[in-house]
């Protein structure tokens, strides 16, 4: 009925017989993470955004705000553009 699945550090679950690909099961894993899951709905929001204006807008450490950039980035969830 449910399968489990480790994903560093995380587990994750789904109904056994769940239709999401890979990049699908990636992304509902950061949805599921609050932080990760504010900064992509803002980036929705917005046509482009920089890590000063993600902090202030949500009320976070640049640091943190990196540290979550840096992971979706490196996920293929977000790209980074330099402008």
């Amino acid at each position: 009925m449910i399968k489990s699945e480790n994903d560093g550090g995380y587990v994750r679950y789904f109904p056994k017989d769940c239709q999401l690909d890979e990049n699908e099961k990636k992304i509902m894993s950061f949805l599921r993470r609050k932080t990760s899951r504010h900064i992509i709905l803002y980036l929705l929001s917005k046509e482009s955004a920089n890590n000063k204006d993600i902090a202030k807008d949500l009320n976070l450490s640049p640091s943190t705000v990196s540290w979550h950039l840096n992971n979706l980035i490196n996920a293929g969830i977000v790209e980074k553009e330099k402008i």
